[in-house]
């Protein structure tokens, strides 16, 4: 099922890789711990809700092949790099000794750093084209339903999926099957802005099962879209090329965040660490973006499986 390109997306996906690379902050995480769990509640439910959806199974074996490596090789190739780099630096999560268990653990059960959303999206592609291609003669619902209960059996009976991860990616899907309109599902609106306010001040609900982080997913989503109204010419070209190449950002971010610890000698004056988040983020977008454009130039990208990693 085709369908054209949604700017709306790659506005909302470039604010949603922005607040990933400021939760990887340290420094701003342990200034401002409460909004980094607020952010956290409905940002990564959020991304698989969207990446679900930009999920095409009508495609051949072969090229649904091709697409899965494109997910396997950079997680396999970052997650490694990352195991190394917890042996030499003090990283969160890290490991204290590397041998095929911990790496086969790391790798297919528990991953640390931020790539465990790659094996996410891989199992749920994966299963999901399986699922598909099995009940092929069937109805779209029946699809569906088969869809959710091989997660839900996956995520209850191994530990290579979490359900309440698996379940935002699921939405996805099913709204992509729908054939609903995106923009009708989320309609830009300033006013979504409140109970995404009200949720995370009153109530906060930081656990991804509870109905509210789906209600702050979808006023976070309508919000997003409604600030693309204020952008107009390059500064809009450049944040829908921000949104279009999330999958770099998402890869290389960690090396800046972790540099941007070495910036704060620079940044005494901010006891808020607010102005030394927004600098990180910044070299955090603009380095992933150099580095992935050098490595197109270099054709390295094939490392990854990618004739290119910039779109």
């Amino acid at each position: 099922m085709l369908q054209r390109h949604i700017d709306e997306i790659d506005f909302q996906r470039a604010i949603l890789i922005s607040l990933v690379i400021l939760v990887h902050i340290v420094n701003f995480g342990n200034i401002h711990p409460d909004v980094k769990s607020g952010v956290l509640s409905f940002l990564m439910p959020t991304f698989l809700f969207v990446t679900g959806y930009l999920l095409h199974v009508d495609k051949p074996v072969r090229k649904f092949a091709v697409y899965l490596l494109r997910i396997l090789l950079p997680y396999v190739i970052m997650v490694t790099g990352y195991m190394v780099l917890s042996l030499y630096f003090p990283v969160r999560d890290g490991i204290q000794h590397l041998d095929w268990h911990t790496a086969f653990s790391v790798l297919c059960i528990h991953s640390i750093g931020p790539y465990w959303f790659f094996r996410v999206m891989l199992i749920g592609s994966f299963l999901c084209y399986v699922t598909f291609r099995c009940l092929s003669q069937q109805s779209t619902y029946v699809k569906l339903v088969a869809y959710g209960i091989v997660l839900l059996l996956v995520s209850h009976f191994t530990p290579v999926l979490n359900w309440e991860q698996a379940f935002y990616f699921f939405l996805g899907v099913v709204l992509q099957m729908s054939k609903v309109n995106y923009n009708q599902v989320f309609p830009p609106s300033r006013l979504s802005f409140i109970p995404l306010l009200l949720i995370l001040f009153i109530a906060p609900q930081w656990d991804w099962s509870s109905l509210l982080v789906l209600v702050m997913v979808f006023c976070f989503l309508s919000f997003a879209s409604s600030l693309k109204r204020y952008c107009h010419g390059k500064p809009l070209e450049l944040i829908l090329y921000i949104g279009r190449n999330t999958l770099p950002i998402y890869m290389f971010h960690p090396m800046f965040t972790m540099a941007g610890k070495f910036l704060l000698p620079f940044f005494r004056f901010d006891s808020s660490g607010i102005v030394h988040a927004i600098v990180v983020v910044l070299i955090g977008l603009s380095g992933s973006v150099l580095l992935a454009k050098t490595m197109d130039r270099l054709h390295l990208s094939w490392i990854f499986g990618r004739p290119q990693l910039l779109r």
